[in-house]
């Protein structure tokens, strides 16, 4: 499972990206290794009886979670290249308000204060971040930790604070794709794509069902929906059942 792909000079040290020479590599070692599988062929092949014999090359379903832009500007070149099927979920409430997630507007935010320090007021207290660790692990581990306690507050005081540290940063990375591009996304044979409901980072237990390239609008307009009415219309497919753990 993936989240996001960018290409190699932008410096995002963020568990959720993928730079684009090693997600090629990987993509390369799963081709010569597994048998990638579209979502619908994975599940028709795990009903049947061959599903329980050992294959030389397994199957394998690559998937992204979310519908970052990355997945349409760098992994979909990629994979087209490789013919390597794979399954997007999209965040329709995001794609709907062309919004980022909180968690995403504090890591850009954390970059663009570079090698310096960030106070950040909470009602837990004050986080101090330092971004003068030389390697993206070290890094990351710093704007870890800043995540992990922003975490346990109340999601309006986390959207605040987003707002507060993130009035305008202009980095071009952790976006959502817009309807153009998903739709363009989708009209590739090698996609699948699935419209998940809700804001927040989400569990296995999310609904899912498919977005075919004429219903992007569509599926837009539903995640405006909250509630049961959100849960009726992007739960309309058959295969959302297969997909909902």
């Amino acid at each position: 499972m993936y989240h996001e792909v960018l290409p190699d000079e932008l410096d995002i040290p963020s568990w959720l990206v993928v730079r684009e020479a090693r997600f090629r590599r990987q993509m390369r070692y799963l081709k010569r290794h597994f048998r990638v599988l579209s979502l619908d062929a994975a599940l028709d092949y795990m009903a049947t009886a061959a599903s329980q014999v050992k294959a030389r090359r397994p199957p394998a379903v690559i998937t992204f979670d979310d519908g970052y832009a990355g997945n349409f500007s760098c992994a979909l070149p990629i994979l087209q290249e490789l013919r390597l099927p794979f399954t997007v979920y999209v965040s329709t409430a995001m794609l709907a308000e062309g919004g980022r997630f909180w968690h995403d507007r504090i890591i850009a935010a954390l970059i663009t204060a570079g090698r310096g320090r960030l106070s950040i007021e909470t009602s837990a207290g004050t986080l101090e971040y330092s971004g003068s660790a030389r390697l993206d692990a070290r890094r990351w581990a710093g704007i870890e930790r800043i995540l992990t306690r922003l975490k346990d507050l109340a999601p309006a005081e986390r959207e605040a604070i987003a707002d507060r540290l993130d009035p305008d940063v202009k980095i071009p990375a952790l976006r959502m794709m817009t309807p153009a591009e998903l739709h363009e996304l989708s009209a590739s044979p090698l996609v699948t794509t699935m419209a998940s409901s809700g804001r927040e980072a989400r569990s296995r237990s999310t609904t899912a069902s498919p977005v075919m390239p004429g219903r992007v609008m569509s599926i837009t307009a539903a995640a405006k929906c909250s509630g049961p009415a959100a849960n009726r219309s992007i739960a309309s497919s058959p295969r959302a059942a297969d997909v909902t753990a």
